[in-house]
């Protein structure tokens, strides 16, 4: 199962933290930063970015009903979670369609909440794995 780390991490700000960490607190030499990446990439199932795992509140409502309901509850489960998802995809077309479509003199944002903004921005390294505050 792969873990994910905060999207403003990288190896090489990590590496810089370990760094840090084995000449300040250890008082040892610290490894290269090619073994570090090395180490990283073969010993753990990390990665810096989060999935795209936002799900509605339809959707997770019908996945458990679909996982624990009783057959006839299962069945109508899995029937209205094919009609919402067609229809999920409907309204995905429409909007792939509208931006083919796009005008010089119309403007349209559209966004998500998977790159939010943490606040207060820290980078030290004993406070930058609490638990931050998320900015929406």
């Amino acid at each position: 199962n792969r873990r994910y780390l905060s999207p403003q991490l990288n190896i090489r700000t990590m590496y810089s933290m370990y760094k840090t960490f084995c000449l300040e607190e250890k008082h040892v030499q610290p490894e290269s930063e090619s073994f570090y990446r090395h180490v990283f990439n073969t010993h753990f199932n990390l990665s810096f970015h989060r999935p795209q795992t936002d799900t509605c509140v339809t959707c997770d409502r019908l996945k458990i009903k679909i996982d624990y309901g009783t057959p006839d509850e299962k069945r109508l489960a899995e029937n209205q979670k094919e009609l919402h998802l067609r229809k999920a995809e409907a309204v995905k077309e429409v909007k792939d369609q509208c931006i083919a479509e796009q005008r010089e003199d119309t403007a349209v944002i559209c966004f998500d909440l998977q790159k939010m903004m943490p606040t207060p921005h820290v980078q030290n390294s004993k406070a930058y794995y609490l638990r931050q505050l998320w900015t929406y």
